[in-house]
């Protein structure tokens, strides 16, 4: 919300989303997975496992994932972009998610909103999102899934030596395959979020020369 303030765009949900980025294509697969998972369960009177997945969508994969990518954006870009407006559909769809089981602060949160056009008085009066599953994005999945490896092998390579999180450091992937392509359109990101500036190589690592991390799919070395 700070951020909406500072570059004054209007905080307006779309009715709908068309994804264009890795982040947004993923994002939005993984927000109509989750409405399909966590409808059943409520459905089933299953609320701890309605608990739990609405739990592991929110923090891991739209706070520790998704928000911080989309930070990238919004330095580049300060007004009503599409950034902004996917971002948006996606918090507020997950407000309404989260209300049966958190009603109080999705109440607050959603009436800070604004809409394109009429709406109901309270979000406990919207309609619980149902999936669309013309958002399934399997493919996006599998490269998010890889892009997260790849930081998260970073930044475990980082603690191991013991580098002070505030020093960026220079690295190489190696990879012959869909990693080599995948950091390459996403070396800001993993700049940004692992403190590393990549270089990329093909072929398997050279023995020695740094701290290694191996899987199937690269060698990262710091």
């Amino acid at each position: 919300f700070l951020n909406l303030e500072r570059s004054a765009v209007a905080p307006k949900a779309p009715a709908s989303a068309a994804p264009e980025t890795l982040e947004d294509r993923w994002m939005l697969s993984r927000l109509n997975r989750t409405a399909e998972a966590a409808g059943k369960a409520l459905e089933k009177y299953r609320y701890h496992e309605a608990a739990q997945i609405l739990w592991q969508f929110v923090w891991h994969e739209f706070c520790d994932w998704y928000l911080e990518i989309k930070k990238l954006r919004f330095q580049e870009n300060s007004g009503p972009t599409t950034d902004w407006r996917n971002l948006l559909f996606v918090y507020e769809t997950m407000l309404r998610l989260l209300h049966p089981l958190m009603p109080f602060i999705t109440e607050e949160l959603w009436q800070r909103l604004e809409s394109d056009g009429p709406r109901p008085a309270s979000i406990a009066l919207t309609r619980y999102p149902e999936p669309d599953a013309s958002l399934f994005d399997e493919a996006a999945e599998r490269e998010m899934a890889l892009l997260q490896e790849i930081i998260t092998a970073a930044r475990n390579l980082r603690a191991e030596m013991k580098a002070d999180p505030r020093q960026p450091l220079d690295g190489t992937l190696y990879s012959d395959g869909a990693a080599f392509e995948l950091a390459r359109a996403h070396t800001e990101v993993v700049h940004k979020l692992a403190g590393v500036k990549l270089e990329l190589a093909a072929g398997a690592a050279p023995r020695g020369g740094g701290a290694v991390h191996s899987s199937p799919d690269f060698d990262l070395v710091l």
